[in-house]
């Protein structure tokens, strides 16, 4: 456990009558706060980019180092990264809560670089290319265990009134990082596949966003050793109806000593703070408790990650298919397949930003879940625009004259879809516009779900320390990427992509069922706990009720 002094304890989000927020905090002391909560942000952001900044070109890629990679094996490399973060996430999480954030983050971010540079060198490797492609995706989901220790420090480090825009925040980083990520690689298309070289140092589209990963992750490390400061405040409840009241700061001994020398910050062993239970100013301004807890509601943590993972088992399955796919219904080349799938997720990113910037005042406006609610509505509408109708079929790769040949020998062409698929003279093709169309309506139902997942979430547990279950709900989703990839893989193989996006139907439409049953039950942590102590001070459970 770290030193009393490693840590810096506030109080922070006391409102008076007024909805003001009175702060035992300078303002020197709150610019470093937030300083290092954007650096959390800005951690979230690379973390999640390093993922798919490489997703449209990793078929290509594997393509290219290995001529006999199938796309069965594609999967295990898409869920590779999933794995590790899967694996990693409660491990951070609970590191993170011993031992505070630094150190699990400036590990995962040594990690992050180290599995960067053996990805960028996969083609100076003489053998078993696909392999160490494998691995060095696996090492880069180790270093994503990072998430569950940012979302859990940014819930630490804020204040129950400034909580709700921070999650928002940070679970926004994390979508557009996913979502930016094919923009990235897009811009590093016209270096071209074959790019320049020198000994192992091979520069090439498929190459330098690797690199440029590296060296913002190098960037970030230097941040959390030099710029990051640990914060956590514990929540207070007040009630707006009381009178304002002077908050006297030498009257917080209760909770830990205050060092005017800090400019008010208050000083002391974490472990030394009472449990959370019903804080509220007493007319001297002093903190009382009141002897009224809660325990976190378990089921519904279960469902939330029970949700979360069907969100991200949908969206991965995209993202693994996403190029191989488009690859085979239109004939594009590798270059042209990154290039427009990259313009593709260009939109999709302009849409995510805006339903991030809209998704904090429609919420206060309707509540986070009825907009939840119609996040999930749009994922459904989407992925059922996404199933193939027609008109033709599949294209089949065409025979090219190999014009290096002066015996004109024909030679299969390779664009198209595979021969080795049955299923590509009977599979109707999805038009582009309506691919279009189908990655525009999703572009609205996952920001929204990813980020009310985790704001919901976050409400629910209450102000108590959130690591390990951040940890689990981030494993969940890192599940939901393992599984997604090796299924949708297997499945296209065999059936093909109608097949595949019916089985996702399905399960959007059980989700909903499921949002549906439980909807009463998705409320917050204090408000729970409001109606436990309205109950317990109601009359008719006063000791003298029947006297």
């Amino acid at each position: 456990m770290k030193e009393a002094d490693e840590k810096t304890k506030l109080l922070s989000g006391v409102s008076n009558s007024a909805g003001q927020e009175k702060q035992f905090l300078s303002d020197k002391e709150n610019v470093k706060r937030w300083r290092s909560i954007h650096i959390m942000y800005l951690t979230m952001f690379l973390s999640s980019l390093g993922f798919s900044m490489v997703m449209p070109s990793v078929w290509p890629y594997l393509t290219k180092i290995d001529e006999n990679a199938t796309k069965n094996f594609l999967g295990f490399v898409v869920a590779s990264f999933s794995l590790g973060q899967l694996v990693s996430s409660p491990i951070c999480g609970v590191w993170g809560n011993l031992r505070g954030a630094r150190e699990p983050v400036a590990f995962s971010l040594i990690l992050s670089i180290g599995s960067n540079c053996l990805y960028a060198f996969l083609m100076a490797i003489k053998s078993h290319n696909a392999t160490y492609m494998l691995i060095a995706r696996l090492l880069l989901g180790f270093s994503a265990g990072n998430t569950a220790v940012a979302r859990s420090y940014v819930s630490t480090a804020t204040s129950l009134q400034e909580r709700t825009g921070a999650m928002a925040a940070i679970s926004g980083f994390q979508a557009v990082g996913f979502i930016f990520g094919p923009v990235f690689q897009a811009a590093f298309v016209p270096i071209g596949e074959n790019g320049v070289s020198s000994g192992p140092l091979h520069l090439n589209m498929y190459t330098v966003p690797a690199f440029v990963n590296a060296i913002m992750t190098a960037v970030n490390l230097l941040l959390i050793i030099l710029a990051f400061k640990e914060y956590d405040i514990p929540d207070i409840i007040t009630d707006p109806a009381k009178p304002n009241v002077d908050h006297n700061v030498n009257e917080l001994d209760d909770i830990g000593s205050l060092s005017k020398a800090n400019n008010g910050t208050i000083n002391g062993n974490y472990n030394q703070l009472p449990p959370y239970e019903d804080l509220e100013s007493s007319q001297h301004g002093a903190i009382v408790n009141e002897s009224i807890s809660i325990s976190v509601d378990i089921f519904m943590v279960f469902i939330i990650n029970i949700i979360y993972f069907v969100v991200l088992f949908v969206f991965s399955i995209y993202e693994t298919i996403g190029t191989p796919m488009t690859m085979d219904m239109y004939a594009w080349s590798r270059p042209k397949a990154v290039l427009y799938n990259g313009i593709i997720g260009a939109v999709s990113a302009f849409i995510s930003v805006t339903v991030f910037a809209l998704v904090k005042p429609v919420s206060k406006r309707f509540g986070d879940r009825l907009v939840m609610l119609a996040g999930i509505i749009f994922l459904i509408i989407g992925i059922f625009v996404m199933l193939p109708w027609g008109p033709g079929y599949m294209p089949r790769p065409y025979y090219a004259l190999n014009v290096s040949d002066y015996n004109d020998t024909i030679v299969p062409g390779t664009l198209g879809c595979s021969w080795a698929y049955s299923w590509c003279d009977t599979l109707k093709v999805l038009p582009l516009w309506q691919y279009g169309l189908a990655i525009f309506i999703i572009s609205f139902g996952y920001p929204t779900c990813q980020v009310l997942s985790f704001i919901i979430y976050s409400k629910m547990l209450g102000p108590k320390p959130q690591g390990l279950y951040m940890g689990i709900l981030t494993a969940a989703g890192s599940l939901a990427r393992t599984l997604g990839p090796i299924f949708v893989s297997q499945i296209y193989s065999s059936k093909g992509n109608r097949a595949a996006f019916s089985v996702l139907l399905g399960m959007e439409v059980a989700m909903l069922a499921l949002y549906l049953a439980c909807y009463k039950r998705f409320i917050p942590y204090q408000e729970r706990l409001k109606k436990k102590k309205e109950k317990a001070s109601s009359p008719l459970n006063s000791p003298h009720h029947n006297i």
